[in-house]
């Protein structure tokens, strides 16, 4: 009888220590999906950066993005309204937690940011977005967790969860807000080595001490980039304007079966087109666009009306953090 009892304690005494390194667990998982929220909100990168398991990578991708469509001045105040008015709870009930893995579930809830935007201005946009402060949306993620060296690591398998949550920049930035970013012909050129896996074969490369430009042709898409000598920042507007009054003028005498939007401001201007142009130069479908930023100058578009092909200029245009078509 008191071996039965004896063995019952242990058993009992085993349960409760089992429980316990549950309840541990499930608690440090608790407060590194808090740690992971706040960080989100907060855009702090190298703290996001600590909490994954592969940090160096996840740093040098997010700060990529976050270059390309988080800096912009003109959507700073934007920006930081919608990120201000995010929230998040953690579903606690969906923790799932053995000894080396874990996931758990967390829904966001941020301003319904496109429910807002008709064709206005990043000022006009912000006014809109705080009329509708009841309009949101909501989101869940999955977030898995890995026990490395004592500490909870989130797995994030090509930073899905992260990129999702900072979509916005991206759509956002895509509406073509505020000036163009520009850039040198290397970070052009690696951009499309990147996006194409070019090489060196696939582009042409030309200087003549003061202005560069660079021409990229395959089977789908045509690339002409110029940067200008930065002293002479007028000749990039003199050709971007002469190009802009061209093309209004050539639909306004001979019209664009297809969308068409355009823009000039203060250092920075674009044209986008998809359709086909009734033009003696030929009626081919063409889609694409004309950016001028500071020094700098691209033209780039596809001839082929086919869905890849829009991808790769879409594809190039994203990563350059301009307006598509």
């Amino acid at each position: 009888m008191k071996r039965i009892k004896a063995v019952s304690l242990i058993l009992a005494a085993s349960m409760v220590l089992s429980l316990t390194g549950c309840s541990g667990r499930k608690k440090a998982i608790f407060e590194a999906t808090d740690s992971y929220a706040q960080a989100l909100i907060s855009g702090d990168i190298d703290d996001l950066a600590d909490l994954m398991e592969d940090d160096d990578e996840f740093e040098e991708e997010i700060e990529r993005y976050m270059d390309r469509y988080a800096k912009n001045e003109d959507l700073e105040d934007l920006f930081d309204y919608i990120l201000e008015n995010t929230a998040y709870e953690i579903d606690k009930g969906s923790a799932a937690v053995s000894d080396k893995k874990a996931i758990i579930k967390i829904t966001f809830t941020m301003p319904d940011y496109m429910c807002a935007y008709e064709d206005l201005d990043a000022d006009d946009f912000l006014d809109a977005l705080e009329d509708a402060e009841d309009e949101t949306v909501t989101f869940s993620q999955k977030i898995e967790f890995k026990l490395v060296k004592d500490e909870w690591k989130i797995v994030d398998d090509d930073f899905e969860n992260t990129l999702e949550f900072y979509e916005f920049y991206q759509e956002i930035s895509d509406l073509g807000f505020g000036k163009l970013k520009p850039y040198t012909c290397d970070e052009i050129e690696d951009m499309l080595r990147d996006v194409f896996d070019a090489d060196s074969s696939d582009f042409d490369r030309f200087s003549d001490g003061s202005n560069d430009s660079l021409y990229y042709y395959d089977n789908s898409v045509t690339l002409e980039y110029f940067v200008f000598d930065e002293d002479d920042i007028d000749e990039a507007a003199e050709g971007f304007e002469e190009l802009y009054d061209v093309f209004l003028d050539e639909i306004e005498d001979e019209g664009f079966d297809g969308n068409i939007s355009y823009d000039i401001g203060d250092g920075y201007g674009y044209i986008l087109f998809d359709g086909s142009p009734d033009s003696e130069y030929g009626d081919e479908n063409i889609y694409g666009g004309v950016y001028w930023a500071e020094n700098t100058m691209l033209i780039v578009s596809t001839e082929r009306d086919s869905s890849s092909s829009r991808d790769d200029v879409e594809a190039f245009l994203n990563a350059l953090g301009y307006p598509t078509p």
